[in-house]
């Protein structure tokens, strides 16, 4: 997965990453994290469904910002835990042209939704 990730990276404008593994299989897991040399130039909407896969350039060839097109981001949470590592401020670093961001499944995590939301799309009142 990782190599077609880096293969298709230049040129992919909607991708949905489904990541959700069956305790006792670690076969089925994505690695932590996924080196993609120049990031995703095109992509407009990602989805990531489960547990989140860092997706980041090398440290010999930065890029940033990572996702320059992308427009709309969907969080699914589905991992039984919830994902108290969900950073909502660097994704919008990351893609600094995101005007629509989704996360559904919050449950109790990240018990910093909100503050982070307002960073991000600075003054809209969420609640």
């Amino acid at each position: 997965i990782t190599a077609l990730l880096q293969v298709l990276a230049p040129d992919l404008h909607s991708l949905s990453i489904l990541h959700c593994h069956r305790y006792g299989r670690l076969e089925l897991r994505f690695p932590d994290k996924v080196e993609v040399p120049g990031g995703f130039p095109l992509l407009e909407e990602l989805t990531i469904a489960g547990i989140q896969t860092k997706l980041i350039a090398p440290r010999d060839s930065p890029c940033e910002p990572f996702f320059p097109s992308l427009t709309k981001l969907h969080i699914n949470l589905v991992a039984l835990a919830g994902c108290p590592d969900l950073d909502i401020v660097s994704w919008g670093d990351r893609a600094p042209n995101l005007a629509r961001l989704r996360v559904t499944n919050i449950n109790y995590w990240p018990r910093n939704m909100l503050e982070a939301l307002n960073k991000v799309f600075g003054g809209y009142p969420f609640s």
